[in-house]
Parts: structure tokens; sequence; C-alpha cells
């Protein structure tokens, strides 16, 4: 399967983080999302291509009560906050 990237955005609450990943025709039985303490390893089959990446994260959240639902379009990922905050960014600065 070729590798690609798929096009995502996110939005927020003082509890959560609201990641969507866009793709069509996702195979549900072969996607999945993985939860850390500060990434997430997302996993996901579509058509004859596959999406993989692991996000490591702005700031902690608790994997236990994070989850991922798969939908026609997308996979949208609810990420629980271990700390009510306000993220300026999604994913950790790496610089």
């Amino acid at each position: 399967a070729q590798v690609e990237k798929c096009r995502r955005d996110f939005y927020q609450m003082a509890n959560d983080v609201i990641v969507s990943v866009y793709a069509k025709k996702i195979h549900n039985d072969r996607s999945t999302v993985d939860f850390g303490e500060q990434s997430m390893h997302v996993h996901v089959e579509y058509g004859d291509k596959t999406y993989d990446e692991t996000i490591e994260l702005f700031a902690e959240i608790d994997p236990q009560t994070s989850a991922f639902e798969i939908l026609s379009t997308k996979i949208e990922i609810k990420l629980t906050k271990k700390t009510p905050a306000q993220w300026p960014a999604l994913e950790k600065d790496t610089q």
C-alpha cells in the first residue's frame, strides 16, 4: 500500500482536544489510534493507501479516557487533557 499524508485539523475545549484525520473508504478493521502519555500513533488504511504517523503532543493526555471513532470521511480522535489548559498548538515544539 502507498503511504500518504492525510489532511488533519483540530479544535479544543477546556478538557479535550478533538483531532480529525480526513480519509475516504477507511478500512475499520485495519485502522487504529494508540495513545501514549504525550503522543498518539495514528494508523489509517483507506482504499489502497496507508497513513501512518506518530504525533508528539503539546501536553500530556490521559490515554485511558482518550478515544477515537471512525466515520465515513474521517477518523475523529478525542484527546483528554491531563491538565485543563489552552494548547497553543497540537504538536510539541520540536525546535
